[in-house]
């Protein structure tokens, strides 16, 4: 039960890590600045999966 809550940690922290690396939240950030952050790292990740899965289909099927 300790390993799992250890490992969700890690995970949580890892993920948190990239997300003050790249739109940190000040606490004077009001509700919509903390949204629009919130949104636009989100929305940057899928465009990033995106971008790979389909470069990754191409190679595949170039190949």
């Amino acid at each position: 039960m300790e390993q799992t809550t250890e490992q969700q940690q890690s995970g949580r922290s890892w993920f948190q890590g990239i997300r003050e690396m790249f739109l940190p939240l000040k606490p004077t950030d009001g509700p919509v600045a903390r949204t629009l952050k919130d949104s636009a790292f989100y929305l940057f990740g899928i465009l990033a999966l995106l971008v790979s899965v389909s470069l990754a289909a191409v190679i595949i099927f170039v190949v």
